[in-house]
């Protein structure tokens, strides 16, 4: 029996000792937790790089398109796995108008630690001018505004959604049974984009057809989108472009082609012209994350970001002349104010062919032949594509 005892000291010492010596690891499971996977999907270091950015967006209107744009491709970046650490913040309904105002909302923002500070809108860029000089360290930057930078931490990401407003014009011209379009403007957007967009929905369409007419109306407070439609169809427009609701096309019957967000198909319109920024933005953060000097961006349809998606009342004519320019827009064989035009044969095979871009007083912006690369520089007139203006 002493036997027994001495021995059962012995072991008990043995594993006493044993659990005590250093350098062995215990099972994981034995402590309740949950071991590490033994295959990773991403490299761990990923997600640490993101641990600590903390970005604002300011936008003016919740209700305009543009800003929804720019709140989706937000909200599309954030809701992957890798950016789950980003801390983001949006303030809607800021008044770029009111500069007292405006700068204190960033100031807040940026006193309570965001270092991404997002402004939707070229009425901002005078402010984060100012705050660009201010907060050395802090990354600004400006949707929407095709200004040149001074400053090394202010930036412009400038959408060209003309690009998808020219597709939208082939479109218009080969569908329309009047020969009559129009680009209809809503209220909020800034008079450059509008003449932007309503000039290349023009071009695309006299590339189609000469003789089409175009008319280009703005509506105001006093004047609504709703209302220039039903006039301009009333006047034998049948096709429509621009950045008003689907709920004009569901109250008046007619077919257009709308600015929408990602994932905001427009159940009553022809087609969208979408837009999804959300690479963009995920772009900007990994060059955030990783102190990657930034540049001036001009993101549009080579860049996957501008899209046109068409009801399934195309046809198939339609279709494939618009796919024959996108592809020539994407490989840079083509670009829209520039001294080219694409034709088509009889076979629906395009070719580019030389057209100068003509002044309503009939000099040439543009002569046959030439690339323009910063379009706004052609509007110090009020259109250049031979639009009917109203109002």
């Amino acid at each position: 029996m002493k036997g027994v005892r001495v021995l059962s000291c012995l072991m008990l010492l043995v594993l006493l000792f044993t659990a005590c010596q250093p350098g062995v690891e215990r099972d994981p499971q034995q402590e309740g937790t949950t071991a590490p996977p033994e295959v990773l999907t991403e490299d761990m270091t990923v997600y640490q790089k993101f641990d600590h950015i903390n970005c604002a967006f300011f936008f003016e209107d919740s209700e305009k398109t543009e800003n929804q744009m720019i709140s989706a491709a937000a909200d599309l970046c954030m809701s992957r796995d890798r950016y789950r650490l980003v801390k983001v913040t949006k303030q809607f309904g800021i008044s770029s108008s009111d500069f007292v105002s405006a700068r204190s909302s960033m100031d807040t923002a940026l006193k309570n630690g965001s270092e991404l500070l997002f402004a939707a809108g070229p009425a901002f860029y005078p402010i984060l001018r100012e705050l660009a000089v201010e907060y050395p360290d802090v990354m600004f930057f400006c949707f929407g505004t095709r200004e040149t930078n001074s400053a090394d931490n202010l930036f412009s990401i400038t959408c060209d959604l003309y690009e998808g407003f020219y597709l939208a014009g082939l479109v218009a011209a080969e569908e329309s049974r009047s020969g009559r379009i129009a680009y209809v403007a809503d209220t909020g957007t800034p008079r450059a984009d509008v003449l932007l967009c309503a000039n290349a929905f023009a071009l695309g369409a006299k590339a189609l057809d000469p003789n089409v007419s175009v008319a280009f109306s703005t509506a105001d407070e006093n004047r609504s989108a709703l209302a220039e439609v039903r006039l301009l169809a009333a006047n034998g427009y049948d096709f429509f472009a621009g950045n008003f609701s689907e709920e004009v096309c569901r109250q008046t019957g007619e077919r257009a082609i709308l600015l929408a967000p990602p994932g905001g198909a427009e159940e009553g319109a022809f087609g969208t012209v979408t837009v999804d920024l959300s690479e963009t933005v995920a772009s900007v953060l990994e060059a955030a994350a990783d102190e990657v000097p930034q540049t001036d961006r001009f993101v549009g349809i080579k860049e996957d970001v501008i899209s046109l998606n068409l009801s399934e009342s195309a046809s198939e004519e339609t279709r494939t002349k618009v796919a024959a320019v996108y592809d020539a827009l994407v490989s840079d064989r083509f670009a829209v104010f520039s001294g080219f035009r694409p034709g088509f044969d009889e076979n629906f095979e395009m070719t580019l062919e030389p057209a100068a871009i003509l002044s309503p007083g009939g000099s040439e912006l543009v002569p046959s032949g030439e690339q323009i690369r910063n379009p706004a520089s052609l509007f110090a007139v009020s259109t250049v594509a031979g639009l009917t203006e109203r109002g």
